[in-house]
């Protein structure tokens, strides 16, 4: 299979202060993730100042000269940048700033408005429309909206459970594959707000093309996510995991592994006598019986009585005796 893509979600675990943000980075590239990814929060986008979340998103706000200070230092830390825009104001200055990897959080799946505004742009960017909280007709709609059938390359579209963490019951994994059958030209990847690897395993098994795991440089910081998001070695013992997973799904040929074909002649049954043998005899199947050996080498395996039954004995042979092919050609 091909590597499935690891975006590391460091969103607003920042807290507002791009030295922490820049060390996310720095440990997102150290841990082995492909991408680091954070959230253009605009509190005044998002929330009205009656809302609960205008002061937590209030706090973590970075300017449009921060984010791209960001992305610059992602780039000389060759760590892919992608960027949630949760708005039309947001993505505009995401825009300037020369980012082209964008992703849609679940909450504005249905947000047409801007769904239409990043629509005029689809062909300079890639765009990770999430589907937390959808339908497949809500998810048919906003692809609509993005007129992906024009460039679908273009397009990634992640599986999600809109619960911050999600449990193993609320996962429905399987949606993975019915979004993979309804989107073949589109890559289908795996948002985990789980607090384990568990479900980025299966998600890798099933097929997920890219997996994002939110994660902070300390779950004991301020902040409403940090609680349920990785720390540097638990990301990192992740990563490990989902590359170990890709290594153990293999091809799709059934065939012994390298490792498996020493194994063949210490482990498989070789044909022995099973009595004593008068040369010219006609070997039937009550005069053998089926052993490991020390020596395989030109003896038959157990599969091979089938042709012994239609041969007579070229020599004598004792109880235990091995035949073995360079006895046929004598």
């Amino acid at each position: 299979m091909k590597k499935v893509y690891i975006i590391a979600e460091a969103e607003i675990n920042h807290n507002g202060e791009v030295d922490i943000a820049k060390k996310m980075i720095e440990i997102a590239k150290a841990v082995g993730a492909d991408c680091i990814k954070f959230q253009y929060i605009i509190a005044d986008e998002i929330a009205d100042a009656s809302s609960p979340y205008y002061k937590i998103f209030k706090k973590v706000e970075l300017s449009q000269k921060e984010i791209s200070m960001l992305k610059n230092f992602a780039i000389d830390s060759n760590i892919d940048f992608m960027i949630t825009v949760p708005g039309i104001k947001s993505f505009y200055l995401a825009k300037e700033i020369g980012i082209t990897r964008m992703k849609i959080g679940s909450s504005n799946i249905t947000n047409t408005l801007l769904l239409r505004e990043i629509a005029g742009f689809k062909n300079e960017l890639d765009i990770y429309p999430s589907t937390g909280m959808s339908t497949i007709s809500d998810i048919e709609n906003a692809l609509q909206t993005l007129n992906y059938k024009e460039c679908d390359s273009n397009f990634y579209l992640f599986h999600c459970t809109s619960n911050y963490p999600a449990t193993y019951e609320n996962l429905n994994l399987n949606a993975i594959t019915t979004l993979k059958n309804l989107y073949r030209n589109i890559k289908i990847g795996f948002s985990d707000h789980t607090t384990d690897s568990l479900a980025a395993i299966a998600s890798a098994a099933l097929g997920a093309s890219f997996i994002e795991k939110h994660f902070t440089l300390d779950k004991n910081m301020n902040g409403p996510d940090h609680s349920f998001s990785q720390d540097p070695d638990e990301l990192g013992k992740y990563i490990l995991e989902i590359r170990n997973t890709e290594i153990s799904l293999g091809s799709f040929a059934k065939k012994p592994s390298n490792s498996e074909l020493e194994m063949i002649n210490k482990t498989r049954k070789f044909l022995v006598t099973a009595q004593d043998i008068i040369k010219g005899e006609k070997l039937t199947y009550k005069m053998f019986d089926t052993k490991r050996i020390s020596n395989p080498e030109d003896a038959f395996e157990a599969n091979s009585i089938y042709l012994l039954t239609k041969l007579i004995s070229p020599k004598d042979y004792k109880a235990g005796d091995l035949i073995r092919l360079s006895d046929l050609n004598k």
